[in-house]
């Protein structure tokens, strides 16, 4: 675990060189065009990953013309397209005019060029609705007699032990920024033409006969196939040079007619049996139903408001969402981090967007992995890891303790108060018939591990995304105590709910306990914030400065009286860095402490985001918004990745980034904030004053709200009857 640890801390050490390297690399703005988001020749390849079906499987795209499927360790080939006129022939990705258009879950390219007056070609890439595959539809305007267009498929590579999730992120790799097409990467590979068909294996170069896997594929046109050379492919004359066996790629040539759409359809497989060409007969239907696909995607949240780039981005994170589900869990990531952890800030987004039976699954999965019996009872710190992690043996891992991918974190924490707000959304018997045991053992190893002397505050230790390098070594702090009290009220309400009077009645205690921990020991009265932590022995003296998560989560768990939660964000204004965005907006630091080892001092998105969402609930929508915004214009619009709402240190659409901002948009901004298990919901909308209307719908409700002179109009639907309590914030019109 030690080892783990350590290599965690070295990959992230690294960020400031990585993150200089981007900021060089992040000068070109982005823009939306009817929904999409829009970059202008910014001449950035792999920068942009379409997620497929729900698996590790990617295609990855880019602003430039050119795209790769790829999956597990397996590079199984890039896709390219030409343009030929005269004896002129050019690939897109060299054009003097590209446009590339993301949409959730899709990309799409038009391109021109000053040698080829007039014409225009529509280039768009879809992953295909079932398999690891790819589908394309191109179509031309402004063709003249002779033109074609031009496309090749190879650069199959086998990349033994690595997780290209990670290693084609560009937040981490940023040289992947001017990764183009690369002849030599068809070493190995193996074409075969069949019925209009073909299929490209690797060979196995460490098992004579076998292969890697094979890739096949077909186009709808009637297009002259061949084998050429790689290395001729910047050759006008490369449809007619011999073929260089070395070097294979498949290429083909299609007769343009303006205004008709031309299609191809890649599937790969990873079997030894003999590939499957009906798989790609029909590449138009391959396309139509991959673009159905991503349309679900888009269709599950529609969005208006006065602000295009927050509704933009509000549709790319359902895509964004959906890529971290991989049955029966939100992994951590998209691409890097894509593995199985109960946190951190990683589930919200389910519950947001209506995906409650993944979330249900997620919460099966989990607690059935959780110990209802141990011998392990007392606290023991291991001396192996200088008495800084506990011992195998440490009550830490009993009774409560979920066993399955966590290592020596507690994600727990999170894990538990996020299928919480899954439980106020849905109230839904047969999720509390196991979730509401496997809180209360939740509960119980929280209150034994973090709160040993009952004072009510419980010490933080390890359970949240910056604190790798930071721990209270055993004091109580605002974060875990928050934690403990979100828990206690809703296992409060599960035994109210059932009959069960002693439970309810000791959860009651318990809240009456942290509050009165929380108050006596952590909140300063004169300054109006809490203190980072109180030390456990000793002087017992209190830490005055606290960092974000002091500041947000006392307010999300309802610790706060609403005056006490203004004070408390407002320290984030006076007392912390805060950076004014050229492009409008702020963010804030997570902590003032230093040294700024990984993750303790960071300008981290999903920090932001929730920071935001406290402002919301504080009532304060100028501020909250400011914050929203700036965060993620800064990640979506201005850096390197169209869409992108994660951060460089944990890559594109980071989930602790991504579900945070799910939150903040439909439980802030929107303020939707149901409570099913009290028979209420509460809608509170927090929009900027000059706003004159905005809607939203989600499978769960919708909200629309407009401002004509005077007059207020407010529609809400709910798909659950309700008690519906009502807390509009407006400006008065002067």
């Amino acid at each position: 675990m030690q080892t783990l640890r350590i290599l965690f801390l070295f990959i992230f050490l690294i960020s400031g060189v990585i993150i200089s390297k981007l900021q060089a690399q992040s000068g070109s703005n982005y823009t939306v065009s009817n929904g999409a988001i829009v970059g202008q020749n910014t001449g950035r390849y792999n920068n942009r990953p379409l997620y497929i079906n729900n698996t590790n499987a990617f295609v990855l795209a880019s602003d430039q013309p050119i795209a790769r499927l790829a999956k597990d360790q397996f590079l199984y080939g890039t896709f390219m397209a030409g343009i030929q006129r005269n004896g002129k022939t050019l690939w897109l990705q060299h054009c003097s005019s590209i446009r590339s258009f993301y949409n959730p879950g899709t990309m799409k390219w038009e391109v021109s060029d000053n040698n080829f007056p007039n014409l225009r070609i529509v280039l768009e890439i879809v992953p295909k609705a079932s398999t690891t595959g790819m589908a394309l539809r191109a179509t031309a305007e402004g063709v003249q007699n002779g033109d074609s267009l031009i496309w090749a498929f190879g650069g199959a590579k086998w990349f033994e032990k690595q997780n290209l999730s990670w290693k084609f992120d560009v937040m981490g790799q940023p040289e992947l920024l001017n990764w183009g097409f690369v002849p030599e990467e068809c070493k190995n590979n193996v074409f075969e033409i069949k019925d209009g068909h073909f299929l490209l294996s690797l060979t196995n170069e460490k098992e004579a006969g076998k292969k890697h896997f094979d890739v096949v594929g077909s186009c709808s046109a009637s297009s002259k196939f061949r084998i050429a050379s790689a290395a001729q492919w910047l050759n006008s004359d490369l449809f007619n040079r011999q073929s260089n066996n070395d070097l294979p790629l498949i290429i083909g040539e299609i007769h343009l007619e303006s205004g008709k759409s031309v299609y191809w359809d890649f599937e790969a497989s990873n079997t030894s049996g003999i590939a499957n060409l009906t798989s790609i007969s029909d590449p138009k239907n391959s396309f139509v139903e991959g673009k159905k696909r991503t349309e679900s995607l888009v269709n599950r949240l529609k969005i208006s408001t006065p602000d295009p780039y927050l509704d933009a981005i509000a549709r790319a994170s359902v895509a964004a969402i959906d890529g971290t589900w991989y049955p029966p869990v939100f992994v951590h990531g998209t691409m890097q981090w894509n593995s199985r952890f109960p946190g951190w800030r990683t589930i919200f987004g389910g519950t947001m967007f209506g995906w409650h039976e993944r979330v249900k699954a997620e919460a099966r999965f989990y607690t059935g992995f959780q110990v209802k019996t141990s011998d392990k009872k007392e606290a023991k710190a291991d001396p192996a890891s200088l008495l800084t992690e506990q011992h195998a043996d440490s009550r830490f891992y009993g009774v409560g303790r979920i066993t399955m991918d966590q290592k020596f974190y507690d994600m727990q924490t999170q894990f538990f108060d996020q299928i919480v707000e899954e439980y106020r959304w849905t109230n839904d018997p047969e999720f509390i018939s196991f979730f509401r045991e496997a809180l209360e053992l939740h509960l119980i190893w929280i209150r034994d591990c973090f709160d040993p002397d009952g004072d009510g505050i419980y010490e933080s230790y390890i359970n949240t995304w910056p604190t790798d390098s930071q721990w209270y070594n055993g004091g109580g702090c605002a974060e875990q105590t928050s934690y403990a009290y979100r828990g206690h009220k809703a296992a409060r309400d599960m035994a109210r709910n059932a009959g069960d009077a002693e439970a309810e009645k000791y959860h009651n205690g318990m809240l009456e306990k942290i509050k009165k921990g929380f108050f006596s020991k952590l909140w300063i009265t004169g300054k109006g914030h809490a203190g980072s932590y109180r030390e456990q022995g000793g002087n017992e003296r209190l830490h005055n400065d606290p960092w974000l998560y002091s500041i947000f989560l006392p307010v999300d768990a309802g610790l706060l009286t609403s005056q006490q939660a203004i004070e408390s964000v407002y320290y984030s204004e006076w007392a912390m860095q805060n950076d004014r965005l050229p492009y409008g907006g702020r963010q804030v630091w997570t902590s003032n402490w230093v040294p700024a080892i990984w993750s303790i001092r960071e300008l981290w998105p999903g920090d932001n985001y929730h920071l935001a969402l406290s402002y919301f609930q504080s009532g304060l929508p100028e501020d909250g918004y400011d914050i929203f915004r700036g965060t993620f214009l800064r990640t979506a619009f201005n850096h390197i990745s169209p869409g992108n709402l994660g951060g460089v240190q944990g890559g594109i659409d980071f989930g602790d980034c991504i579900h945070p901002f799910a939150r903040t948009l439909v439980s802030g901004l929107f303020g939707y904030q149901p409570d099913y298990p009290n028979g209420k919901v509460r809608i509170a909308p927090q929009f900027p004053a000059d706003w004159k209307n905005a809607s939203i719908e989600l499978p769960d409700f919708r909200i629309a709200y407009q401002r004509t002179g005077g007059n207020y109009s407010w529609s809400v639907k709910l798909k659950r009857a309700a008690r519906l309590e009502l807390s509009f914030h407006y400006k008065p019109i002067r």
